[in-house]
């Protein structure tokens, strides 16, 4: 395989003072790995390479995995309506599992309904980075299925099912509660004892709260802690190191984690934007992950059979990653692939 440029990503996370760990592989070997800056500003502890943090949205490709496994096996049809599995929600006879997948449901994302709580109880208290911060501590709750069904029903769809693309968290908490009510197990145990544990992905756990790292929001420049949270459903609950992560992305390439045609099926994008818990943008296949100052990433070449996984635990005070930065590493990607074509 052409060399990679490791110097030049090296010294982008140094010029932004990364806080993490990152890992670059191929289908069987760790090509290379770095880690920087600090998981628990208490304790002093340093991020390493064997740091638990929180992959938030990253997560929503196992939970698809899942899905698409009760597929394979004739447990859960794509396209039959969610109110097969889940009939308590309102909009349930509208909206296909299929479209629940590629986020082209029209269900109302969740977090936007709590900020919109947050930001009417406390707009008057609180500033813009401090309602940010209450934002992301109350989307990162556990929410039980009555509680969801609480916050979305009554409500409308935000437009026609499978009209257009629209990121909506509810659509992946929504699969979970199907995967759990399906196999007759708690989602956390399916999770762990159909795909964690044969994966050999050790390090993982189902909950935010199992978190290694703090999250941290920088305001003022100083870093601010946002706790660890509670977060147990679909669409943003798994923990793990950089290493388990890595092991993750090999096991894609490998096809170790779903049958060809369900592997093709997540990949593929419907409105040119969402594929079943992938992106694609350029040569690139990827998903990002927020939550609580925690953020996480996965890029694949699918072509050429390399990849690289992040986990970090510091986001600025609009609580995103460094834009500077984010747009530099997916650059260093795309240059990587282009060598390779």
């Amino acid at each position: 395989m052409t060399d990679f440029d490791f110097a030049e990503l090296d010294a982008l996370n140094r010029k932004q003072n990364f806080s993490g760990a990152y890992m670059v592989f191929d289908r069987h070997d760790i090509l290379h790995s770095g880690a920087a800056g600090v998981a628990d500003y208490t304790t002093g502890a340093p991020f390493t390479l064997d740091t638990v943090s929180a992959l938030g949205s990253t997560s929503k490709q196992f939970t698809a995995t899942l899905v698409l496994r009760l597929v394979a096996s004739g447990k859960l049809a794509l396209d039959a309506p969610l109110a097969k599995y889940l009939p308590e929600y309102s909009h349930a006879a509208e909206v296909t599992m299929r479209q629940l997948l590629n986020m082209d449901s029209g269900v109302p994302d969740y977090t936007d309904i709590l900020a919109d709580q947050v930001q009417k109880q406390w707009a008057d208290a609180l500033n813009d980075e401090s309602l940010g911060v209450v934002m992301n501590q109350v989307a990162s709750d556990d929410y039980n299925f009555a509680e969801l069904l609480a916050l979305i029903n009554g409500r409308p769809l935000d437009f026609t099912p499978g009209s257009k693309f629209a990121y909506s968290n509810t659509n992946y908490m929504l699969l979970s509660y199907v995967i759990a009510r399906i196999v007759g197990q708690p989602f956390a145990q399916v999770l762990t004892e159909t795909l964690l544990q044969p994966l050999g992905l050790d390090s993982a756990r189902v909950g935010t709260q199992y978190s290694e790292a703090n999250g941290y929001v920088l305001a003022s420049g100083q870093p601010h802690a946002l706790g660890r949270g509670r977060h147990l459903t679909g669409d943003g609950e798994l923990v793990m190191n950089v290493r388990d992560l890595a092991r993750w992305g090999q096991a894609v390439l490998n096809g170790q984690t779903l049958p060809p045609e369900q592997l093709q099926l997540s990949f593929d994008l419907v409105h040119g934007a969402y594929g079943m818990g992938w992106m694609h943008r350029g040569h690139i296949y990827q998903h990002g992950g927020h939550i609580l100052g925690y953020w996480a990433g996965i890029y694949l070449d699918i072509e050429h059979k390399w990849g690289s996984v992040w986990l970090f635990n510091t986001a600025q005070k609009s609580l995103t990653p460094d834009a500077t930065w984010h747009k530099q590493v997916f650059k260093w990607h795309e240059r990587e692939a282009v060598k390779r074509n």
